[in-house]
């Protein structure tokens, strides 16, 4: 199914928090050593992937009546965002 103008998730789970309402995870990997991500991965573990688990949330928007949980952010190297 489609729950946004903009994407579709990586997992659903269907009717997780009652009839009609499903939770969504959507999974984003990210580069540190890229130009996007570069001089926010140098200041903290983790950042570039809390950086693209940003991304996800924006890009969703509001999907209600469901629940976007999980905006699973992972780096290229083993990083996690902090929603992973």
């Amino acid at each position: 199914s489609t729950y946004s103008r903009n994407h579709c998730p990586d997992v659903t789970v269907l009717d997780a928090e009652g009839p009609g309402q499903h939770v969504l995870f959507d999974v984003a990997t990210a580069r540190p050593m890229s130009d996007a991500h570069l001089g926010a991965a140098m200041m903290a573990p983790g950042a570039a992937a809390k950086k693209v688990e940003e991304s996800k949330v924006a890009t969703y928007g509001d999907v209600r009546p469901h629940q976007f949980r999980i905006p699973f952010g992972v780096e290229v190297y083993g990083g996690l965002g902090p929603a992973a």
